[in-house]
């Protein structure tokens, strides 16, 4: 069983180098990454413009300017910007699906109300997969925020730190609990998102194995790629990760519909 496990995650790093490098693939996810990247940042920017806004209608309540930046970033970015991130994991399925595609294809997920909902569905659904590991992050922000109100103990402040990287392994183990939702959801967009979820929970049971070490082996290659200032980890990093995800759960679900087969012919 190891053996096969160790031959679907192979099997899913050579099909997605082998697509990472046919024709113009990299160059097409690269510049997607980096509209995301871009307008990431200008959601941020404006977000941080919420002071000033509500400074000019008289609010001079500080206390409320941190929450409502924090709601505004939250809202541009479920709404406007993680789509893009939907639409270039789209993109990379096609590409594994062998389908044509073009650097535009990014914004196809506002082509329509169906395919915009379908999208925001799922930014949904990847928003709330990580929002503990950003939660985690932003621990010492949350705390130093909240210190108006209350008053956390040196030994508190203590206890977080000790507990931020197992608490860290923690929250990957749950952002692998999603794996495969979208690569689904792109692989057959003629099933609704709550049928490709459910098939998601069913490809996922005995495959944590392979999940997880794809997971980490990925937070790894960031950590590394982020030394070469990040040109690394737009150009090779993050559009090889995307294509070995959705070639990883579409091998699963294969395995998955010749064993449910098998089993209605028995």
């Amino acid at each position: 069983m190891s053996s096969v496990k160790k031959e679907i995650r192979q099997s899913a790093i050579k099909r997605a180098k082998e697509v990472l490098t046919k024709e113009d693939n990299r160059l097409k996810l690269s510049l997607a990454v980096i509209i995301c990247a871009v307008l990431t940042v200008l959601m941020w920017l404006l977000s941080q413009m919420t002071d000033m806004v509500l400074y000019i209608f008289g609010v001079n309540y500080e206390y409320l300017y941190y929450p409502v930046s924090v709601l505004s970033l939250v809202i541009l970015l479920v709404y406007l910007v993680v789509p893009l991130y939907v639409g270039t994991y789209r993109m990379s399925v096609n590409m594994l699906s062998g389908q044509n595609t073009e650097i535009a294809d990014i914004f196809d997920v506002f082509s329509s109300f169906r395919a915009y909902n379908r999208a925001l569905g799922l930014s949904f659904g990847m928003f709330f997969r990580i929002l503990p590991i950003i939660i985690a992050l932003r621990i010492h922000y949350i705390m130093d925020y909240l210190s108006n109100w209350l008053v956390f103990f040196e030994e508190t402040e203590k206890a977080v730190d000790i507990a931020f990287i197992p608490l860290a392994i923690l929250l990957v183990f749950w952002a692998c609990r999603s794996f495969g939702n979208i690569s689904l959801a792109y692989l057959d967009e003629s099933q609704r998102i709550k049928r490709t979820r459910k098939l998601g929970r069913k490809i996922r049971k005995g495959n944590y194995k392979i999940i997880i070490a794809l997971a980490y082996t990925t937070l790894f290659k960031l950590i590394l790629s982020l030394l070469t200032l990040g040109i690394l980890t737009i150009f090779h990093t993050v559009p090889l990760a995307m294509l070995t995800y959705g070639a990883a759960a579409d091998q699963m679900k294969q395995n998955y519909d010749i064993k449910t087969e098998r089993t209605d012919i028995q």
